[in-house]
């Protein structure tokens, strides 16, 4: 993604903004901080009035189905609440 908006910036030789910022300038800092980002992704479906439940969007990985990685290990101290 980055090289395909990099070409098009590049080609259009704005000056200006084109992109907007990415939700990837905030680095999680803890397990509840990670637990929020997540239940974020999970409701956008729903915000987005595609389905009733975070479940029942076909490519949620909060579908039962779906096996997440555990929460990262540095980000474990006190989560017992979470897991």
């Amino acid at each position: 993604m980055q090289l395909i908006k990099g070409k098009f910036s590049f080609r259009l030789a704005s000056r200006s903004p084109v992109w907007q910022s990415s939700f990837t300038h905030h680095h999680i800092r803890d397990a509840e901080d990670y637990e929020r980002h997540r239940l974020y992704i999970h409701r956008n479906p729903v915000c987005a009035g595609l389905v009733q439940r975070p479940e029942d969007y076909t490519y949620s990985s909060a579908q039962a189905e779906f096996v997440p990685d555990g929460i990262p290990p540095e980000l474990r101290v006190g989560v017992s609440a979470l897991v």
